[in-house]
C-alpha cells in the first residue's frame, strides 16, 4: 500500500497567523488591484443614491451663523406655497415642549440648537408659521448672537411680506398673527436686555438687527390694520446695546494722563450689568439673573439660585400665567381667577 506524499505547506511568517498574512496581502495590493476586479463586483458606496437628500439634511442640522433667506421666501412644495397648519405635527410639538422651558420654574434649560433645528425643517419643509419665526429668533440669538438674530428677524418679513394671504395663522386669526409677532418683540427683547455688555465684534450684527428690525416695522404698518404688534421694546433693546458700544468709544482710558500730567481713573461705562445704580426695571431682572448664574456656579447645593432664578422667570411672565404655572389643578385656578379678579385669557382658536 503505497502512502501519497505529504503536501508541502505554504510558508507564513513566523506569528502570523495565515488569514492575517491574506488580509496584509490584499492590502498591500495597490490600487491597481480595485481595477482587476469585475464590474459586476465592485461596491457602492453606502446611499450613494441619496446624497443630495442626506445634504439637504445636513443643511437643516448643523449650526449656521446666519439663517438661509429661502425660509422667508421660498415656497413649501405642494398644492399650498405655505404648507399647512403644523401644530399638531409632532416637530411643532416638540419645538413648543422645548420653547416652553423658557417657562420652567425648576430652571430646565433650553436646547436652543434643537430649537433652530426644529424651527428651519418647519419653515423648509412643513409650514410657513410667523410663531414659529418667532421661536427661532430666540434661538438664533442664543446659538449664534445678534448677526443670527438680525437673520431669523429677516426671514420674519419675508414671510409677512410673501406668505400674507396664506400664512399660519392663518388670515382670520389676526389677533394670533399680532400674539406671534409680539413674542418675538417681547421675549427677544427681553433677552437682549439681559445679555452682557456689548463689545465691538457685536457691532456688525447689532447694525443688521437695527435694519432688520427696521424693515420688519414697515411691512408690519403695510400688513397689519386694526391691530398690529409692537416692536418698540425690541427697537429701544438693540438701540441701548449699539449705544453701550458708543458709550466705550468715548469712555476715558483708564491710566490715560490728564494734561496736568496727572493720571486719570476711567469712568466705569454703564452696562447694565455689575456694579452701578439700578434705573430700569430690566436692569433689576439683569441683576437678579447675575445672582442666579452666581449662586448656581458657588452654592450648587443651595435652594436659593433656583428660587433666584423662578423669580427672573415669573418677571417675564403676567399674572395669569405665574398662577397657571403654580396652580395645576384647573377648577382651583379658576376660583382663584375669580377670586383676585384676574381675567382669564381664551385660548386662539386652531
Amino acid at each position: 500500500m503505497s502512502v501519497a506524499p505529504a503536501q508541502p505547506r505554504p510558508r507564513q511568517r513566523r506569528g502570523l497567523p495565515p488569514r492575517t498574512l491574506r488580509t496584509r496581502r490584499r492590502c498591500q495590493a495597490g490600487p491597481g488591484a480595485a481595477a482587476l476586479r469585475s464590474p459586476g463586483r465592485q461596491r457602492q458606496p453606502h446611499g450613494a443614491g441619496t446624497d443630495t437628500a442626506d445634504a439637504l439634511k445636513r443643511s437643516l442640522t448643523l449650526p449656521d451663523e446666519t439663517l438661509d433667506a429661502a425660509l422667508g421666501t421660498a415656497p413649501i412644495a405642494g398644492a399650498s406655497p405655505a404648507g399647512e397648519n403644523a401644530r399638531y405635527d409632532p416637530d411643532y410639538e416638540a419645538l413648543e415642549a422645548e420653547v416652553k422651558k423658557m417657562e420652567s420654574l425648576t430652571g430646565e434649560v433650553v436646547a436652543w440648537p434643537r430649537v433652530v433645528d426644529l424651527g428651519k425643517k418647519l419653515l423648509a419643509e412643513k409650514t410657513k408659521d410667523l410663531l414659529v419665526s418667532g421661536y427661532l429668533g430666540m434661538a438664533m440669538l442664543q446659538t449664534q448672537g445678534y448677526g443670527g438674530l438680525a437673520s431669523a428677524i429677516s426671514v420674519t418679513r419675508d414671510l409677512l411680506r410673501n406668505f400674507w394671504d396664506n400664512l399660519f395663522p392663518e388670515l382670520k386669526r389676526m389677533r394670533a398673527r399680532v400674539t406671534a409677532v409680539q413674542w418675538l418683540n417681547d421675549r427677544v427683547a427681553n433677552a437682549i436686555n439681559n445679555r452682557g455688555q456689548a463689545v465691538e465684534q457685536d457691532r456688525e450684527g447689532l447694525e443688521k438687527c437695527a435694519v432688520a428690525v427696521k424693515e420688519l416695522n414697515e411691512i408690519v404698518g403695510e400688513k397689519f390694520t386694526d391691530e398690529r404688534p409692537d416692536l418698540g421694546a425690541l427697537s429701544r433693546a438693540i438701540t441701548d446695546k449699539m449705544g453701550q458700544l458708543a458709550g466705550a468709544e468715548s469712555a476715558p482710558q483708564a491710566g490715560s494722563e490728564t494734561m496736568e500730567g496727572q493720571t486719570e481713573q476711567a469712568a466705569p461705562v454703564a452696562s447694565g450689568g455689575g456694579g452701578g445704580a439700578i434705573k430700569t426695571r430690566a436692569d433689576a431682572f439683569r441683576r437678579l439673573q447675575e445672582v442666579a448664574n452666581w449662586l448656581k456656579r458657588n452654592d450648587p447645593h443651595s435652594p436659593v439660585a433656583m428660587l433666584v432664578q423662578r423669580a427672573v422667570a415669573w418677571g417675564n411672565l403676567s399674572l395669569e400665567q405665574v398662577l397657571t404655572e403654580l396652580i395645576r389643578n384647573s377648577d382651583v385656578r379658576d376660583r382663584v381667577f375669580e377670586e383676585l379678579g384676574v381675567k382669564k385669557q381664551e385660548p386662539a382658536a386652531e
